[in-house]
C-alpha cells in the first residue's frame, strides 16, 4: 500500500492506479486501496470509476467485521457521495481525502 500510496503522492497516476487495482485483485477488503483508486479515478477526471469504486467500498465495509477508525471514515464519507448527501460533482481528491475529515462513528459488523 506504501508504494501505490507514493506513487500517487509524487503524480504517477496511472502506475499507482495500476498498484491499487493490484492491491484490491489480492485482497478485495482493503478499504483504503478503494478510496485511493476513487481518488485517482477523481484525479484522472473518471467520475463514474470514482463512483464504481465507492460503491465497492461500502459493499466491501459491509461485509468487513469492525472497522477501524480509519475504515469507518472511508466507508462513512464514501455513503455520503453516494446517496447524495454530498454531490459526485463537486468530488475531488481534496475532499475525498478530507481537509476536514468527516468524524464517523467507529462500527461493528456482525461477522459472517
Amino acid at each position: 500500500m506504501r508504494y501505490a500510496n507514493t506513487l500517487r503522492s509524487v503524480g504517477h497516476f496511472e502506475a499507482a492506479e495500476a498498484e491499487y487495482t493490484r492491491l484490491i485483485e489480492k485482497n478485495p477488503s482493503l478499504l483504503e486501496a478503494w478510496y485511493n483508486l476513487a481518488a485517482i479515478h477523481i484525479i484522472t477526471k473518471r467520475k463514474r470509476e470514482a463512483k464504481k469504486d465507492l460503491q465497492h467500498l461500502v459493499a466491501q465495509a459491509g461485509k468487513t467485521g469492525e472497522l477501524s477508525r480509519s475504515e469507518s471514515n472511508w466507508a462513512y464519507n464514501a455513503q455520503l457521495y453516494l446517496d447524495g448527501s454530498l454531490s459526485l460533482d463537486n468530488l475531488t481528491p481534496e475532499n475525498l481525502f478530507g481537509a476536514a475529515k468527516l468524524n464517523a462513528p467507529k462500527t461493528k459488523r456482525p461477522a459472517k
